[in-house]
């Protein structure tokens, strides 16, 4: 295992740029250590911050708070051919930062963290150095992201029972299985063989499906109903899926709680008119469309469109709107690192 770098660590928290104040960037350069995470099993989210605080951060402890979320996502294609994915991301309002990653042993990757999972409650910027180091998870709290192969991937939550698989295989918890997609993964098959390989373990008693898009044309949502994984497929004669918070697999079953059918419904009425094919302003739009913007009805915070984004398969790009304000929108590329082009 590569040593404990203050170096890196440093060049790492240095890098963290703000664009607007709530949209943030950081080239991320301190070793994450996920050969280790996936040679010794992450179960939860605990045992994440445990191996994080003895490798990544030199000992310091850190303290993170995933959470109940909403989200939606689609994928299509625009009139001239290239492929994308959009999304939502849905929680209680917070920053947001983009982080680039460039492992040695893996494929470099581009995707969006929730800044409120680096730490508990993080109510501040990073201006402090105290405040940019808890910065040093951000490898773990990308919740979409983009590699240079292509591939894709986004998490939504749907409010089934937790998935906890108890095979002989080894533990994986859903951060650190993103973080292995886009470090390992150059196609949707290998993606899911990836997958295949751990026993899956939800974050915080909610149950998660994963919209994951290739530039073979290759294109899944992965869910698990009752520990084992499902694969759904395009209908037949299409290219593209949407989703939001409920089992496309299993869509009548009797969870409870189900949710995003509305938003589900819209993303339908507007993408099989067009058979998958829209601008990325048709994207940004429908995004803008089925955006969520409320108050939470028992612990009144406010609820928002953390980010909106849509990732390019050929152009290995992102372009985000960050806390539902349609009038900012950024365009980032893999191959220039905390850098707004």
């Amino acid at each position: 295992m590569e040593e404990f770098s203050r170096k890196k660590l440093k060049a790492s928290m240095a890098s963290v740029k703000s664009l607007d104040g709530r949209t943030y960037m950081m080239n991320y350069q301190n070793p994450y250590y996920l050969d280790y995470m996936l040679e010794k099993g992450v179960k939860n989210t605990a045992d994440l911050l445990f191996k994080a605080s003895k490798t990544i951060t030199g000992g310091f402890p850190i303290l993170g708070i995933p959470g109940r979320f909403a989200c939606s996502s689609f994928n299509a294609k625009t009139p001239d051919g290239k492929h994308f994915l959009a999304r939502n991301f849905d929680y209680k309002d917070s920053p947001c930062m983009v982080v680039w990653s460039n492992p040695e042993n893996g494929y470099k990757s581009v995707g969006v963290a929730d800044m409120l999972f680096m730490t508990y409650g993080f109510k501040r910027t990073p201006d402090k150095y105290k405040d940019r180091f808890f910065t040093l998870m951000a490898p773990y709290t990308v919740m979409d992201g983009i590699n240079e192969k292509g591939l894709v991937i986004a998490v939504l939550e749907q409010k089934g029972k937790a998935t906890n698989q108890s095979t002989s295989r080894t533990d994986i918890t859903t951060t650190v299985a993103i973080r292995a997609i886009l470090d390992r993964c150059a196609t949707v098959d290998e993606a899911i063989a990836l997958l295949d390989e751990y026993d899956m373990h939800d974050a915080v008693f909610c149950n998660y499906h994963y919209h994951i898009l290739d530039a073979n044309d290759g294109n899944v949502i992965v869910e698990y109903v009752n520990n084992k994984m499902n694969i759904v497929l395009p209908e037949e004669g299409k290219e593209y899926q949407y989703t939001t918070n409920f089992l496309k697999s299993n869509p009548g079953g009797d969870v409870k709680g189900n949710f995003g059918y509305s938003r589900y419904y819209q993303i339908r009425d507007n993408i099989e008119p067009k058979k998958g094919v829209m601008t990325v302003d048709e994207a940004m739009s429908l995004l803008e469309h089925v955006k969520l913007e409320y108050r939470h009805h028992l612990l009144k915070h406010r609820v928002t469109s953390l980010w909106s984004v849509v990732y390019n398969v050929d152009d290995l790009t992102l372009e985000l709107v960050a806390g539902a304000d349609f009038s900012k929108r950024y365009k980032f590329s893999i191959d220039s690192p905390a850098t707004c082009i």
